[in-house]
């Protein structure tokens, strides 16, 4: 066999494999899609899940903060009708102390 009669039995191989070749990249590109589909599906079912859990705790938290709130509005509320004058003069301290502070940070911003 020559050297040119050699090329061309390779390149007639080499054609006939080329369908083949084109086939498995085919099938190994499926079979890698099927696995990235099935690895999104998990995935998009654990955010779902995590998302979930966050809401539910969320909710749970909501509930605990506003009756936190609640019992914080009832004290006040009880400690306000009992000592009306101390609630009043607190009161009263707090606005001037936190209009002195306002008035401090505006000169100072100047």
């Amino acid at each position: 066999m020559t050297s040119s009669s050699t090329t061309a039995s390779n390149s007639a191989g080499n054609a006939d494999s080329a369908p083949n070749t084109g086939a498995d990249t085919q099938d190994v590109l499926r079979s890698l899609g099927a696995e990235a589909d099935e690895q999104i599906a998990d995935l998009r079912h654990r955010m779902r899940a995590t998302f979930s859990d966050v809401r539910d705790r969320l909710a749970q938290f909501q509930v605990e903060a506003t009756g936190a709130t609640k019992r914080v509005a009832a004290n006040v509320d009880g400690y306000v009708r009992e000592r009306p004058w101390t609630a009043l003069a607190a009161g009263l301290l707090v606005g001037v102390l936190a209009g002195a502070l306002l008035t401090r940070r505006r000169d100072s911003s100047s």
